[in-house]
């Protein structure tokens, strides 16, 4: 069991003159598999609305049923082939969180009747309007050519400028940022003096190109129109660009083992930071640690690790990482103010406005337990790691005591042969579960190995 968590930090939205509509006893009608929601889909010519559900906490056990709400029901199942499945089901959640990389929860995923990805989205279950505007968004974005149709067309062949952009540009669509190698296609259809265009090197590094790859070096070529575009785009959307070309570099450096690209990475990233060159150097060296990781350097992935970790999480106070964490919460309100918009709601004028609130799991506390379950992967019987892995694990209780936490903090003991302790630990995270009204099966599985010594 991957005990590696997530941080979810809610953005509340607020509606002015917001009337919660009950259903009257309606509801929406769900497949009993994604199989057959695919079969009935092509069969009807409908698209389909995925709901991957999350474990309510019990502090929103109460919450209104938003998808019960008369409008979401009539649209739902007026429009759409629908299945639900809860993340905590894997056999049937990880094939699809997989294949769409899904990685917030709830969410929302729409597929056209042909199987194509539409978007995915978060589902925003305190507002009936959210689930209604992304049902109109999927319905008319599904009346477009199909995603399939364009995978297959490319199959075939076809190369030309017009349908990679085309192309390009349904992926960036439907959320698909993955686009490195379709961009450097396309720029190699292109002259130079095509980057004369601001809108030209706009739609490249949209796109998300490798560092140091044509499709990259072209696009800053003209450096004057480069200034402008990272003056004139919104901060969303210069940070989206600055991710894709981050991530997909990366991804590329760890698929070929390249550890020159990884460090043009490492370095692209620290310049992203120049008004914070501190946390600049701090985010160039988890980059390493990320290429380290992914390409299994297990002693330089132990080594970076460990000095990174030591020296950001465990050598300084815990006033000093409270700060951090307060100016990166100001970060999030800041950005989240930016994507402020108004829209309309049948033919309703409303203004979404954000609140970042603190978010409900303390992200250091959250880093330190990924982290020191990621060593204690690394580590094999490696005492001395496995027992600065348990340090970790130990401050991110400090911090917070989650049942993930301390299952972390069991595995890390029973490696260690601290069998009895071990199983404590366990205990303590079944009861820290039942508290949160959290399913337990996983841990009582994984505590019955312990006390078997099978583990």
């Amino acid at each position: 069991m991957k005990r590696t968590i997530f941080l979810a930090i809610s953005i509340m939205c607020l509606f002015a003159n917001d009337v919660f509509l009950s259903a009257q006893n309606q509801a929406i009608k769900y497949e009993t598999s994604f199989e057959k929601a695919k079969v009935r889909a092509l069969t009807e010519n409908k698209p389909i609305a995925i709901l991957l559900t999350v474990e309510i906490p019990a502090a929103f056990k109460n919450a209104p049923a938003v998808l019960d709400n008369s409008m979401v029901v009539e649209k739902y199942n007026s429009n759409f082939v629908n299945y639900k499945v809860a993340k905590e089901d894997t056999l049937h959640s990880n094939p699809i969180i997989r294949e769409f990389k899904i990685y917030r929860f709830p969410s929302f995923l729409f597929l056209d009747s042909k199987g194509g990805l539409i978007f995915t989205d978060v589902a925003l279950m305190s507002l009936y309007q959210a689930l209604v505007g992304m049902a109109d968004k999927a319905l008319a974005e599904s009346k477009e050519v199909s995603l399939i149709d364009y995978d297959t067309v490319y199959k075939e062949g076809i190369r030309d400028a017009d349908f990679l952009k085309k192309y390009i540009l349904k992926r960036l669509k439907a959320g698909i940022t993955d686009n490195a190698e379709l961009i450097e296609k396309y720029v190699n259809k292109l002259k130079v003096e095509d980057f004369d265009n601001y809108n030209q090197i706009l739609f490249v590094l949209k796109a998300g190109p490798v560092l140091n790859g044509r499709a990259y070096k072209l696009a800053y070529s003209n450096q004057q129109l480069i200034d402008s575009l990272f003056r004139v785009e919104p901060p969303a959307d210069r940070k989206a660009i600055n991710n894709g070309i981050i991530t997909n570099s990366m991804n590329k450096a760890i698929q070929n083992k390249n550890f020159q690209l990884a460090s043009s990475v490492a370095s692209f990233v620290y310049g992203t930071w120049s008004k914070n060159p501190k946390e600049g150097y701090r985010n160039q060296q988890l980059q390493l640690i990320k290429y380290y990781r992914g390409v299994s350097d297990t002693l330089k992935y132990l080594r970076s690790a460990s000095n990174y970790y030591d020296s950001y999480y465990m050598q300084v106070s815990l006033d000093s990482i409270q700060r951090r964490e307060e100016m990166n919460l100001e970060n999030n309100l800041k950005t989240a103010m930016q994507n402020a918009t108004v829209k309309m709601v049948n033919s309703t004028s409303f203004t979404r406005s954000f609140t970042v609130g603190r978010p409900q799991n303390s992200v250091s506390a959250i880093e330190l337990n990924n982290a020191a379950w990621s060593l204690y992967q690394f580590a094999g019987n490696k005492r001395d790691y496995l027992f600065k892995a348990m340090s970790w694990v130990r401050r991110s209780i400090v911090f917070e005591p989650l049942p993930a936490f301390y299952d972390t903090y069991a595995h890390i003991l029973y490696k260690l042969h601290f069998y009895e302790e071990a199983v404590y630990a366990e205990k303590t995270a079944i009861e820290q579960a039942e508290t949160k009204m959290e399913n337990t099966k996983n841990l009582r599985l994984e505590l019955d190995k312990m006390k078997k010594r099978t583990l």
